[in-house]
């Protein structure tokens, strides 16, 4: 009898341990968010402005030199600023901006300073930026910019070579 019921207790202890590792791998997986969650999310807030650029927009802009082949291979810039955001707004889009889990994105360049925060994303396939994504938060505002298109690294390099700090 004593065996019976230990067998059982140990059966009912596995399935309770079962279940919650299933409870807790639900939880962490449906927290997480992609990129692309976490753009159209801001996109729609209340005090968002999203401004688009498309390719022929962007054609506009190639008397510009120095970014001239760089525009060449970009299809799409959307800008996502939330203007004087609130606090919790802030506190919002940086929280949710941590529940990020996309392994399709690489960190490119991270800067975490008191009260500024600017991480840049980049989705790369055989050498070429497909997506480059530039989330920053600061003390008046959040923003999001989402470059893609299919933009090599050495056009990036040759451009920020070209710059002067």
């Amino acid at each position: 009898m004593q065996i019976l019921i230990i067998y059982e207790l140990k059966t009912i202890m596995k399935k309770f341990f079962l279940l919650t590792a299933m409870i807790i791998a639900t939880t962490t997986l449906s927290s997480a968010i992609t990129i692309d969650d976490f753009c159209g999310k801001y996109s729609k807030a209340q005090d968002a402005t999203v401004l688009k650029l498309d390719k022929n927009t962007l054609a506009m802009a190639m008397s510009l030199n120095k970014v001239n082949d760089i525009i060449k291979q970009i299809d799409e810039i959307v800008i996502i600023s939330l203007e004087n955001c609130s606090n919790p707004g802030k506190e919002n889009f940086a929280d949710d901006f941590k529940m990020i889990k996309d392994k399709s994105y690489k960190t490119f360049v991270k800067n975490n300073e008191a009260n500024e925060k600017a991480h840049i994303l980049i989705k790369e396939n055989e050498g070429l930026i497909n997506s480059m994504v530039i989330i920053s938060i600061d003390e008046k505002d959040c923003a999001i910019v989402k470059i893609t298109g299919n933009i090599a690294m050495s056009s990036i390099d040759s451009l920020v070579g070209s710059m002067k700090f």
